[in-house]
């Protein structure tokens, strides 16, 4: 079960569910999500944490590469939003989109604000992106979004 990423702490199946609100910064933070898709929920650890500027952050797109060419669970990316802008910016938008076309797979593409957490997901070749119905940060930098 899922619940409101707005919640400060709530324990989820024995894992404590984490408020943005408690991580949120004035630079952009970012994590490459690693995990799967199964039945339409995507769990994933966060991870390789990168820190940015106030509105960009960068991550190593060579080890992306070299992990999904590896192991192909790469299933997408987590960031801040420092402002609270919860929508993907354009540039959220044409990454994403250009990671997803590249790997010929869905991926996520979530973030994070002090209002909670909000993922979207990215298709290959798809004209838009589909906002996924839950997703929630959880301790121990697990990450778990409900796709429908």
């Amino acid at each position: 079960m899922l619940c409101s990423a707005g919640a400060s702490e709530v324990l989820v199946e024995g894992m404590k569910l984490v408020s943005a609100t408690k991580t949120a910064r004035t630079t952009e933070v970012c994590f490459v999500l690693l995990g799967q898709f199964n039945n339409g929920i995507c769990h994933a650890k966060l991870s390789w944490r990168r820190s940015g500027s106030h509105a960009s952050v960068q991550f190593d797109g060579n080890r992306v590469l070299e992990r999904e060419e590896r192991y192909g669970d790469v299933v997408g990316f987590y960031h801040t939003h420092p402002d609270g802008f919860v929508q993907p910016s354009d540039r959220d938008v044409r990454t994403m989109g250009a990671w997803s076309f590249s790997f010929g797979k869905p991926l996520i593409c979530a973030i994070g604000t002090s209002a909670g957490v909000q993922a979207w997901l990215f298709e290959p070749g798809a004209d838009s992106e589909e906002q996924c119905a839950r997703a929630a940060k959880f301790s121990g930098n697990w990450f778990v979004a409900s796709l429908r």
